[in-house]
Order: C-alpha cells, then structure tokens, then sequence
C-alpha cells in the first residue's frame, strides 16, 4: 500500500482523535501543536500520525499511531523520520518521549531509557509529562548533537 506523509490539517483532528482513541492514546493538546503534526494517508483515509510539542532546543515526541490494519509495514518508522527530521530543521537537539509499551520500538530508532527526574523542565511541565500519561510510562530521549559527533 502506498502511504502519503504531509503536514496535519484542523480538517483531520477528528481522524487524528480516532486514531489515537483506538491506540489508547489522548487527543488532548493535539489541536495547539496541530502545525508539527504529521499524518499518513492511504486514498483518502488516514493510517497514522506523530507529533512534536516544541520548547527551544528540546521537543517532546508524541502521539505516535498506526491504525491497525497498517501496523507491522514501516509506517510507524515513516511517521518517525519525517518528525525527527522536522524537530531537527526546527532546531531541536533533543527529542522525548513517553511509552508505555514501544520502549523497544524507539530503542532501536536510538532513544534510551532515561529517569523521569532528568528530563528538562520544559518536558517535565507538559500536560503529556505531569498529568496525560501514567507514572510507569517510560521517559525515554534521543540527542540529535549526541549522534552526529558519534557518527550514528
């Protein structure tokens, strides 16, 4: 199937709830960050999001969603790449997330397991970070500047 990734609309937010809803993941903040949203489209539907909430040089990396019958194709990997790269021309060094079941998912794209007392304030104070998503949610960070003195 042939996947078409661009930039989220105000059109698509009741797709984008559905889809998060169905991936037990909250809507909730999607519409004030909706501009570093991005979506995967397949005819006229959607198959899958990602986000990024942006706070200077830290990003925190959110709402990743495939919808079911499109899951286990590299679509959530696709979704990956194009907001990691878009947080990286937006000048974000380092992107968080939380998970509670894709920890090995975002290892492999590079992200480790940090303690949730070391992330930034600015992490620490989203809704996501402090209220959306449970205690035993993994905090887990990527750092772009890391990588690329190390090469990776």
């Amino acid at each position: 199937m042939n996947y078409t990734i661009r930039s989220a609309r105000p059109a698509d937010e009741p797709e984008i709830e559905r889809l998060l809803t169905a991936s037990s993941l909250t809507f909730e903040g999607v519409s004030a960050h909706l501009e570093m949203f991005w979506v995967a489209q397949t005819g006229e539907r959607l198959a899958g999001v990602a986000g990024i909430e942006c706070y200077e040089a830290d990003g925190l990396l959110r709402s990743v969603a495939v919808k079911a019958s499109d899951r286990r194709k590299g679509l959530g990997a696709q979704l990956c790449d194009v907001v990691e790269t878009q947080a990286k021309l937006a000048g974000i060094r380092r992107l968080f997330l939380l998970t509670e079941s894709a920890e090995a998912f975002f290892a492999a794209r590079h992200y480790h397991k940090i303690a949730r007392n070391q992330a930034p304030v600015s992490i620490q104070s989203t809704d996501q970070f402090c209220r959306l998503c449970p205690d035993a949610a993994v905090l887990m960070c990527r750092d772009f500047n890391a990588q690329a003195s190390a090469g990776a």
